[in-house]
């Protein structure tokens, strides 16, 4: 039987687009902060289409757009106090949500969701009993 666990904590779903809708994902990180989510979600924000100027969506970026993109998580960074934390960090973790892909520097964030989990939940996957 296996089994899932989904920690305590915030729950962060992102889903993300490339190209004009295409490869449609959707990613979920558990068992995350509340200050980790602040920022993560600062960073959702600055993809979506409706920012402007929005991040999301770039396939060959010139340098003076990643120079742009670059900036904008410092400004992030600096403003959520995070010490240990390089806008290069962030363009790493970008496959992590679901925001960047092989193809593409960065996807476009359609919207994301986060919930709160106050206790750790145990699932039971019992597929093969049906």
């Amino acid at each position: 039987m296996k089994i899932t666990t989904i920690p305590a904590g915030y729950r962060l779903t992102v889903n993300s687009w490339e190209n004009d809708g295409d490869h449609r994902r959707s990613v979920t990180r558990d068992g995350l902060s509340k200050e980790e989510v602040l920022f993560l979600t600062d960073v959702c924000e600055g993809m979506k289409m409706s920012n402007k100027p929005s991040f999301g969506n770039l396939y060959e970026p010139s340098d003076d757009e990643c120079a742009e993109f670059e900036a904008f998580l410092d400004s992030l960074i600096k403003k959520h106090g995070l010490i240990d934390v390089t806008a290069e960090d962030v363009i790493d973790s970008l496959y992590d949500l679901g925001l960047s892909s092989g193809d593409y520097y960065t996807r476009m964030c359609e919207n994301y969701k986060v919930e709160h989990v106050p206790k750790e939940v145990v699932l039971y996957d019992v597929t093969e009993n049906f």
